[in-house]
């Protein structure tokens, strides 16, 4: 499984634990999706898929953030979605570096990415499989 991290571009200059504003404001956006169901291509309040959790994260930190507008659940290539976060201002870290708040993507099949957000206590993200 390959392993990405991103940092939003609002909090570039963050170091790990430093308990940054927009860091605290991505984990609660990502925590007040728990508990909602999964629906693939989910957006909203009948469900989030896990692009979906981090874009209510982002939104609800008052980041702008959108998804390619290809975006599929398979298919997908991981360089591609790199270059579109760093085209909306996200920056790719090594994952040593990350701290909570930052986007996690996974590649757990060929053609497939999981998208999460890092908190202090783990991941907060939508899962299929788990619902």
């Amino acid at each position: 499984m390959c392993l990405a991290v991103t940092r939003w571009f609002a909090m570039a200059r963050v170091e790990p634990g430093s308990g940054h504003p927009d860091a605290d404001l991505l984990v609660q956006g990502a925590r007040r999706c728990v508990g909602t169901a999964f629906r693939a291509q989910g957006r909203g309040v009948s469900g989030f898929d896990c692009l979906g959790v981090v874009l209510a994260a982002a939104s609800f930190a008052g980041i702008k953030l959108t998804a390619r507008r290809n975006y599929s659940l398979v298919g997908c290539d991981l360089d591609d979605v790199l270059q579109n976060l760093d085209a909306q201002g996200c920056t790719r870290l090594e994952p040593p570096q990350a701290c909570s708040g930052d986007m996690v993507l996974a590649t757990p099949t060929q053609g497939q990415i999981h998208f999460a957000i890092l908190t202090n206590l783990g991941l907060v993200e939508a899962h299929a499989g788990l619902r």
